[in-house]
């Protein structure tokens, strides 16, 4: 199917890297794109509990929080354009979500110059490869607003995880994640952490885990995996209060998401 007619597909794309393993009930919460900025505004507002020792507020822990953001404000730089040479990489090896990120970044002029002509060849192109897919990437999720690469990278790692619309591959999922991570996306960070904490594309490693759970503490799927690793002691002492606070602050914001759209939450 040409572009032009899957510019008229609207189908809701899933986005929330939430993989359905640790705590069902909360697997699949906050599932679109749309929902996924919401649902980190409404944490980001929750007084969510501590997680471990707090971090003195003084002149000297002031002065190194701003030299690690520099430093990582120039890791970030470099990240850019080393993850996008392998998205090109693989993208030429004809795997279909490199193909549909590369005709995004030339219709968004991201990492590469604007170019009408050559995102439709990309597009079409991968289309060919998996038309599910193309109508993803064509959904008002993809289209209404431009979205960042690296959160990109986090949705292909989340479709790799759970097998949407591409095969199932922890392996897939880990690596379209760590390009996500790597460049500070939120979403993607909590995935890896959820990988280690489960096992699932990486060494269960809980310590790790917990490391990018504290990173991104606003984001669902980290509040519903430190609620776990609080009532069992994985990673952290065990204190079943604090992992019954964690999820409390979740059902809360569920609660929030459901009253913002009128309807159930993903």
């Amino acid at each position: 199917m040409k572009y032009a007619k899957r510019m008229m597909v609207m189908l809701l794309a899933g986005a929330c890297l939430v993989p359905a393993t640790v705590q069902a009930s909360s697997a699949d919460v906050f599932a679109d794109v749309g929902k996924i900025a919401a649902a980190e505004q409404i944490l980001s507002k929750m007084h969510l509990p501590g997680i471990g020792k707090p971090v003195r507020h003084d002149k000297a822990a002031r002065k190194q929080r701003k030299e690690e953001k520099k430093k990582q404000a120039q890791l970030l730089k470099a990240y850019h354009k080393y993850d996008f040479q392998s998205v090109q990489q693989w993208a030429a090896a004809n795997d279909p979500e490199a193909m549909f990120i590369m005709a995004y970044a030339y219709k968004t002029g991201q990492e590469l110059p604007r170019d009408k002509e050559k995102a439709v060849e990309w597009y079409e192109k991968a289309a060919d490869v998996n038309e599910e897919l193309a109508d993803i990437y064509q959904s008002s999720a993809y289209t209404k607003k431009t979205l960042p690469l690296p959160r990109l990278y986090a949705l292909a790692g989340r479709r790799a995880h759970l097998g949407l619309a591409v095969p199932q591959s922890y392996d897939s999922a880990v690596r379209w994640s760590q390009l996500g991570a790597r460049e500070g996306d939120s979403a993607a960070m909590a995935y890896i952490g959820s990988a280690y904490y489960t096992g699932r594309g990486l060494p269960r490693d809980d310590k790790q885990a917990i490391e990018y759970f504290r990173k991104t503490p606003h984001e669902p799927l980290s509040v519903s995996l430190l609620a776990d690793a609080y009532k069992k002691g994985r990673g952290v002492q065990k204190n079943p209060q604090k992992g019954e606070e964690y999820a409390t602050f979740l059902r809360m914001a569920k609660d929030k998401m459901t009253d913002k759209y009128g309807k159930g939450v993903l």
